[in-house]
């Protein structure tokens, strides 16, 4: 970790561009070279000004110059078009495998405590967010660009996931994406049932199955969610027309389904409900209606509602003692266009080599409102104004790729934060 944190120290230049090596000679960088991610030196066609003369060549960090020795790197051809060895520590004189004497540069007279104070700090952290307590001081226009493309990151790395998992198999297309769009309807804490019943609904020919009440009835009774609840005539015709359409498919047990400190507009016997409106009285494949949206006409997609039973129900067979429609809220058909909307539009953009639909799934979501949920919620301290979804898509990108895993190297916000003086 050393050598990689001084090579970051080096590639971005944090402490600029004229030095002297230890023999006293001039340094300029003119450019440090590009990161070597195979065998050999750390840093290729680096151009460095020594002493007057530019030299074009390779670059090598280590913490002491001794190591190079270490890492046979004496013996090594190799390391013969190196022209600077940058070490923290120069406690002896390097020679190439061609008996050549390197120039060396020690980064310890230019580099300040307070620098590995704040990385250790970033490293040691207890915050989810690593940098959490200095986010309040930082200057957050200019970040705005990078979290649009971490957003874009975020949707090309979901699509390649739905991509991979049809490769070679165009034909299941329609059928990936109504996975993604149960997995969606399950989110947060009943994804993993949304699958099983998803698995349970794929089994059948459904492709005739147009009513959005016999619909219900066949994904309610697969579901489960019937075994335990008390009888009334909604739920005797869900059991005998979902038994009728499951045609011997075993149902899932309700024991599978999470309530627990969920919302009784969010429970998964209501979703299923808004579901079936999804999934019935269309005759497109949905991958055809999806290349219909834009930005303009992808709020009214998530424009369903329960069937009136459920005005009176969150569970079957329990009447709630209240009467209103249940609507998708706000917040959940923005989860559903930023999660799965978007990425499935990016997904056919990719597969059909067409970036109308890439760009397409970028308007939706500039369009959206920012997602309120326990990872951007942990953003607030950035006081973000006029966010959009695109800003709060880089923001969970941002906490689950880089945070989540401390690479506070690789982050732009990592990257203020230590090259500060």
């Amino acid at each position: 970790m050393k050598e990689e944190l001084l090579a970051y120290v080096w590639k971005h230049r944090l402490c600029g561009r004229h030095f002297h090596t230890g023999d006293g000679e001039s340094l300029e960088v003119v450019h440090p070279g590009v990161s070597n991610g195979n065998a050999g030196p750390d840093f290729l066609n680096a151009r460095l000004r020594i002493g007057g003369t530019l030299w074009a060549g390779n670059v090598e960090i280590h913490w002491k110059a001794s190591d190079w020795k270490r890492h046979q790197h004496c013996s090594d051809p190799k390391y013969n078009n190196v022209i600077l060895h940058v070490v923290m520590e120069e406690d002896v004189e390097i020679f190439t495998q061609a008996a050549r004497k390197l120039s060396c540069l020690a980064l310890s007279a230019y580099l300040s405590k307070d620098f590995f104070a704040r990385y250790e700090a970033l490293m040691q952290s207890s915050n989810q967010i690593p940098c959490y307590p200095l986010l309040p001081l930082l200057h957050w226009p200019p970040l705005l660009p990078w979290l649009g493309r971490l957003a874009l990151e975020r949707l090309e790395r979901k699509a390649r996931e739905m991509l991979a998992r049809i490769e070679g198999h165009p034909a299941q297309w329609n059928s990936l994406i109504l996975e993604y769009l149960f997995r969606a309807f399950g989110l947060p804490v009943n994804t993993e049932p949304f699958m099983r019943l998803f698995r349970k609904y794929r089994e059948l020919d459904n492709t005739s199955l147009t009513d959005p009440g016999l619909t219900e009835a066949l994904l309610l009774y697969l579901s489960g969610l019937l075994d335990e609840a008390p009888e009334d005539d909604y739920v005797r015709h869900c059991r005998s027309e979902g038994r009728r359409l499951a045609r011997g498919i075993s149902p899932l047990q309700a024991s599978d389904w999470s309530l627990l400190r969920m919302r009784p507009h969010s429970f998964p016997s209501v979703r299923i409900s808004m579901l079936a409106q999804l999934l019935a009285g269309q005759v497109k494949p949905i991958e055809e209606r999806l290349k219909g949206i834009d930005a303009c006409t992808a709020p009214g997609f998530f424009d369903v509602q329960a069937s009136s039973y459920w005005d009176e129900h969150f569970l079957p067979g329990r009447p709630s003692g209240r009467s209103y429609p249940k609507q998708l809220g706000l917040q959940f058909k923005t989860a559903l266009a930023a999660n799965w909307l978007a990425p499935a539009l990016t997904a056919i953009g990719i597969s059909e080599e067409d970036h109308h639909w890439v760009r397409r799934a970028l308007g939706i979501l500039e369009a959206l409102p920012p997602e309120d949920n326990q990872v951007t919620r942990q953003w607030k301290a950035l006081k973000l104004e006029k966010m959009s979804g695109t800003e709060s898509q880089g923001l969970i990108e941002l906490y689950q790729s880089y945070c989540s895993h401390k690479r506070c190297l690789d982050c732009r916000i990592g990257y203020l934060i230590l090259k500060q003086q």
